[in-house]
């Protein structure tokens, strides 16, 4: 159950938090804009500049953490349809929030920085907030503009917990366990931070080589987390995600470059933080069922991996 007043949750505090327990920001912090140098560099001037909003939080100091937003900041919250503009009224929010809830307090997480144009920057996370021994998931999305040298929040949107967190743990680079054949994958999320995007390229021994994207999202309407995938072939496909006892099932439908239809099951079964399992099974190609593909080991690997993904059936 969400607290009823506006401003209370992460998307307004997450970066009360930064160097305070309880509060982190991933090391593998992620980033979708290529135009983004050094986003670890990036992430630590975000912090750095940020760093008193805790302190004031702490101290229950409404003009003092309106100091941290620009003069013409906006947030709004999906869920309470709840739409504030300007520093002047957020001020007057923070104020009546600290009346109503003195011990509040929250553990947060971000997960995506990145560039978003010219003295812009995106951020992503998640947070619980406990109040009245209530704990409050959320997840958010603030951009921030650099101001006089500081990074100011500029607009903040809060949502209930979105089901893509549940894969944040896919960003990155991998590579399949496997000898005859060259198999890497790049996941990234977008740059609102809202999509998964994975990239791949799968080398073959002859020195051939597949490539493609897959973009993964929550389809509210569906309730359910859909992927859409292209290859260079020509194949489409597109998953519906379903959770099995910590095992992810993707059923996918796939539309073969010569028009026959495919569909198949994948299972993603996470090992730990840097490893998980693939399989694939019940392939039917136009009809013709085909013999499962053995379990196959994905590692994480470096930064500078080339680009790939597990091999699916194929006609």
């Amino acid at each position: 159950m969400r607290l009823s007043f506006p401003l209370r949750t992460a998307s307004l505090w997450v970066l009360c938090l930064i160097g305070q327990p309880g509060f982190t920001l991933a090391e593998e912090t992620g980033t979708a804009n290529p135009q983004t140098a050094d986003p670890a560099a990036l992430a630590s001037e975000v912090k750095e500049s940020l760093r008193g909003f805790g302190a004031a939080f702490a101290k229950k100091d409404a003009p003092a953490l309106a100091q941290y937003w620009t003069e013409d900041a906006t947030y709004t919250d999906a869920d309470s349809k709840i739409s504030l503009r300007g520093r002047a009224e957020i001020e007057a929010h923070y104020a009546a929030l600290f009346d109503e809830f003195p011990k509040v307090s929250l553990q947060a997480e971000i997960t995506h920085v990145a560039e978003d144009g010219e003295n812009l920057a995106l951020i992503r996370g998640t947070a619980n907030l406990t109040s009245n021994e209530e704990i409050t998931p959320s997840s958010f999305v603030a951009e921030l503009k650099k101001v006089g040298g500081r990074w100011l929040l500029a607009a903040v949107e809060e949502t209930p917990p979105d089901p893509l967190d549940d894969l944040d743990w896919l960003v990155g680079f991998w590579q399949d366990d496997i000898e005859d054949r060259l198999v890497t994958s790049e996941v990234t999320w977008d740059e609102s931070g809202r999509f998964l995007i994975r990239s791949f390229r799968i080398q073959q021994s002859d020195e051939t080589e597949k490539t493609g994207t897959e973009y993964i999202a929550w389809d509210a309407n569906r309730q359910e987390i859909r992927s859409w995938a292209f290859n260079s072939e020509g194949s489409i496909g597109e998953g519906h995600w379903t959770m099995n006892e910590q095992r992810w099932s993707i059923h996918w439908t796939i539309t073969l470059p010569g028009g026959k239809l495919a569909t198949a099951t994948q299972s993603i079964t996470p090992i730990d933080h840097d490893s998980y399992r693939v399989a694939w099974s019940a392939i039917d190609v136009d009809g013709e069922m085909r013999p499962s593909i053995e379990p196959v080991t994905v590692l994480r690997v470096g930064d500078d991996a080339p680009l790939a993904t597990e091999e699916s059936p194929s006609e």
